[in-house]
């Protein structure tokens, strides 16, 4: 009896063993965690290419290019309208630019550089223009008639001619650089012009309502 107490003792105690042994031999796996979606990067927006680039750039060069050229050009034409007729021909001493002489200088100079950018002067564009063109009227219609040209050309440049290099009296422009020295150009003649006017009791119109 006891032999076989013992006999069913052992096998209950292999009969229990084996789902022991198997846990112990393959331990329950952990978990994994579910990963986090990757959030979308966003498209990256194409570069422009280099000569869309210049492009773009001569483009807002121009627009401040005419913030300046267009206020000096209205300007110098309204001093010329305020001018009396009868003092186009004085000048403050010998040897020195008359009143008329001042404005044809200006639009002497937008044809001046213009051609030296590339764009000739019109056919019609007198030999010495500051010796032949003594009128008021026909004064005032070159000076508007060399700013609006002057304006095209400006506005019909392109990126190569804007980079274009120019050598201007020794020293090295670009496009650029000579519509920038025509701008210049004006505002000096046009200070010249105040100086005149002033000298003859004329005021700036645009000075009048800012109490002269």
């Amino acid at each position: 009896m006891n032999s076989r107490r013992r006999l069913f003792a052992v096998a209950c105690l292999l009969g229990m063993a084996g789902p022991l042994l198997a846990a112990v031999a393959e331990p329950p796996k952990p978990a994994v965690p579910a990963v986090p979606a990757v959030p979308a990067v966003p498209a990256v927006p194409a570069m422009p290419s280099m000569p869309e680039a210049a492009a773009a750039a001569a483009q807002k060069l121009k627009a401040e290019f005419f913030v300046e050229f267009d206020e000096a050009a209205d300007k110098i034409q309204q001093l010329a309208a305020a001018m009396p007729a009868d003092k186009y021909g004085w000048r403050p001493a010998a040897g020195v630019r008359s009143v008329g002489e001042v404005f044809m200088h200006v639009a002497g100079g937008e044809y001046f550089i213009m051609k030296m950018a590339g764009t000739p002067p019109p056919a019609d564009w007198p030999k010495d223009p500051e010796t032949t063109v003594v009128a008021k009227d026909q004064i005032a219609v070159w000076l508007a008639r060399s700013i609006k040209e002057a304006r095209g050309a400006v506005e019909q440049a392109g990126p190569e001619q804007m980079e274009k290099s120019v050598d201007f009296f020794g020293r090295q422009l670009s496009g650029r650089g000579l519509y920038l020295r025509m701008l210049n150009h004006m505002n000096e003649h046009l200070g010249q012009a105040i100086a005149y006017a002033r000298m003859n009791g004329v005021t700036p119109p645009w000075s009048k309502s800012a109490g002269g």
